[in-house]
Parts: C-alpha cells; sequence; structure tokens
C-alpha cells in the first residue's frame, strides 16, 4: 500500500511539474518552489526529464493529429466539396459570396456570418444548408447523401481541419462524373 501511495504522489508530482513546465513555456516564468513530493523517492532530476518526455509527446499527439485531420480533409472531405460545392462556390463565382477554397474565408466571417464554426456543428451554416433545415438547401437538386452529410459535419466537428491550401480539384472527378 506505501508504494501505491508514494506511487500517486510522484504523479501528483509530475502533473504539477507538467503544469509549471506548461506555465515557463506560455508565460516564460514559473516557480519550481511550489513543488512538494512527501513520500516520492525520485530525484527533481528525473521528474523533470519525465515531464519534459510528456511534454515531448503532447506535442507528437498534436502533431500525428493536424496529420490526421489534414489527410481525413483530403481523402473524405475534399472529394466532397470538389463534386458538390466548389463547382459554384469558387474564387471566380463565389455564388452566395461563399468559395470553398480557402478554409478562412469559411471559418472567419466578414461581412456575413461564418459558414464553418471549427468544432461546432450546430452552429455552422454548412451544416444547417446541407440537412435542409432552413430556407437556404444545398446542394440544389438532389440532397446530399446521409455519408456525406455525415462526413462534413464529423469534419466540423473536428475543428475543420484543411489539407493543402487552396483546395484545388484539379484531377478530381466529382462523384458520378467523368473526367473530361
Amino acid at each position: 500500500m506505501g508504494n501505491r501511495f508514494r506511487a500517486r504522489n510522484c504523479l501528483k508530482l509530475i502533473s504539477t511539474e507538467a503544469e509549471l513546465f506548461a506555465q515557463v513555456i506560455s508565460l516564460g516564468s514559473a516557480s519550481t518552489d511550489k513543488l512538494k513530493c512527501s513520500g516520492c523517492r525520485l530525484p527533481k532530476w528525473w521528474v523533470g526529464f519525465l515531464t519534459l518526455f510528456v511534454a515531448l509527446s503532447a506535442q507528437v499527439n498534436a502533431q500525428d493529429k493536424a496529420r490526421a485531420g489534414a489527410l481525413f480533409f483530403e481523402n473524405k472531405v475534399k472529394p466532397i466539396l470538389c463534386g458538390r460545392c466548389i463547382i459554384c462556390h469558387n474564387d471566380d463565382l463565389k455564388n452566395g459570396n461563399v468559395s470553398f477554397l480557402h478554409r478562412d474565408g469559411l471559418v472567419n466571417a466578414g461581412a456575413r456570418a461564418a459558414v464553418i464554426v471549427p468544432a461546432r456543428p450546430e452552429q455552422s451554416i454548412l451544416i444547417h444548408v446541407i440537412r435542409r433545415n432552413g430556407d437556404v438547401m444545398m446542394p440544389p437538386g438532389s440532397k446530399l447523401p446521409v455519408q456525406d452529410i455525415d462526413i462534413l459535419t464529423a469534419w466540423v466537428k473536428r475543428g475543420a481541419p484543411w489539407g493543402r491550401e487552396p483546395a484545388s480539384c484539379a484531377g478530381r472527378a466529382a462523384p458520378g462524373k467523368t473526367k473530361p
């Protein structure tokens, strides 16, 4: 029982050290005097090493998440946008004053409301119009398949990660259409 107690205290110390490490990085200063470890037998330098390891792991995890988001966009979202949206909503036509070629134009509201609110599909105009929950219904004609609506909703829920800028559709055939 005593070893478990000491291990828990060490984990608390590592957690506290990680928080301080984050403060040092974000604020530029933090005091390590706040660290106390009752019953912890790890040297403080070892706790610092573990903290650095945790911080670097978190950074690698964030990079992996960004890479996975870009792959999700390229493989799942971009084919939908290329096949059903960019035909009308591009830099030349900008129907509805919206272009799906650049993330910034969809996320940052200018004179109009933002088309996508990252991580909030219920507040995103895009999700409302593809679900046809109002006066504006997109795309014109036939409704998107439920699977495509689910993919776009999941994409927005993930924070609407983007692939390469601009979202060029060169070389991609729209679903149900042949390449020229």
